[in-house]
C-alpha cells in the first residue's frame, strides 16, 4: 500500500451502486407493505433487505482488510453533510431506535405490544453501551495516532535539512501508519457488526409488517440524507460558479 498514491479503486463498486440497490429495496418494501396478509413475501422481502446489510458491511471489511481501512471511516464519496452525520464510517446505531419512536407516533403504524416494547428497550440499552465501549476505544485510537513516538520521531527526522517533505517517503509512512490503520480496522468492523446487530435484532423483535414499514423509514431515512447532502453540494458549487 502507498500512503500517497492511495486511490480507493472500490468507490464505483459500493457507490452509486449501494444506493440504486437501496432504492430498488425501498421500492420492493413499499409493495410488501401494501400487501400485509402476505406473510410469506414480506418475510422474502425482510431477509433480503437484511442480506443487503450484511453483503455491504462484509464487503466493506473484506476491501478494509485488503486496501486502506482509514478511507472508510470517512468514505471519499459521502458529501460533506454526510460526513457530518457519520459515526465510525457509517449511521449510528442508535439511530434506529430513533425511528422506531418516530414510527410508533404515525397512526398508520402497526400497534407494538407491551412485550415488543419491552424487548425494544432492552435491545436499546445493550446497543447502548456497546456503542459507547466502541465510541471509548475510537477515541482511545485517535490519541494514539495523535500521539505516536513514531511519528513525533518520523517527522523530526524528515524535517532535518536536506529531507523533502514528511509525505516524500511512502514506505517510512506506510511502516508508521501501518499499526494504527490496523486499530481502526478493527474498530470498523467492530461498528459495523453493532450496526448490522441492530437491524437484526429489531427485525427480529418485530412481526413481518412492523419490521417492512421500519426498514421503509431508515431506507428513506438514508436516501434523505444523501439526497439532502448532494443538493447541499450542487447548491454550493452553483454560487461559487456564479460569483466567478
Amino acid at each position: 500500500m502507498s500512503f500517497q498514491n492511495h486511490q480507493p479503486n472500490f468507490q464505483d463498486q459500493i457507490n452509486p451502486n449501494w444506493k440504486e440497490e437501496q432504492t430498488r429495496h425501498l421500492q420492493t418494501l413499499t409493495i410488501a407493505s401494501q400487501n400485509p396478509t402476505n406473510p410469506s413475501f414480506l418475510s422474502q422481502t425482510i431477509e433480503k433487505v437484511v442480506a443487503h446489510y450484511e453483503k455491504y458491511h462484509t464487503y466493506k471489511t473484506r476491501m478494509a482488510r485488503q486496501d486502506n481501512a482509514l478511507v472508510f471511516l470517512s468514505p471519499p464519496w459521502n458529501t460533506p453533510f454526510e460526513d457530518s452525520l457519520v459515526w465510525i464510517g457509517g449511521w449510528r446505531p442508535n439511530t434506529a431506535f430513533r425511528v422506531i419512536c418516530t414510527l410508533s407516533g404515525q397512526a398508520q403504524y402497526p400497534y407494538l405490544t407491551t412485550d415488543q416494547l419491552r424487548s425494544l428497550c432492552e435491545l436499546e440499552r445493550i446497543i447502548a453501551k456497546d456503542e459507547m465501549a466502541i465510541t471509548d476505544e475510537m477515541a482511545q485510537q485517535n490519541q494514539l495516532g495523535v500521539t505516536s513516538m513514531k511519528m513525533v520521531e518520523l517527522s523530526h527526522e524528515m524535517s532535518k535539512p536536506g529531507r523533502g517533505s514528511l509525505f516524500d517517503d511512502d514506505e517510512k509512512i506506510d511502516l508508521v501508519l501501518r499499526p494504527n490503520e490496523e486499530g481502526f480496522r478493527k474498530i470498523l468492523e467492530k461498528a459495523d457488526e453493532l450496526r448490522l446487530r441492530t437491524i437484526k435484532g429489531i427485525v427480529r423483535v418485530m412481526t413481518p409488517i412492523q419490521a417492512v414499514h421500519f426498514l421503509i423509514a431508515a431506507t428513506e431515512l438514508q436516501l434523505k440524507v444523501h439526497g439532502l447532502g448532494k443538493a447541499e453540494e450542487e447548491s454550493q458549487i452553483n454560487a461559487t460558479t456564479a460569483a466567478n
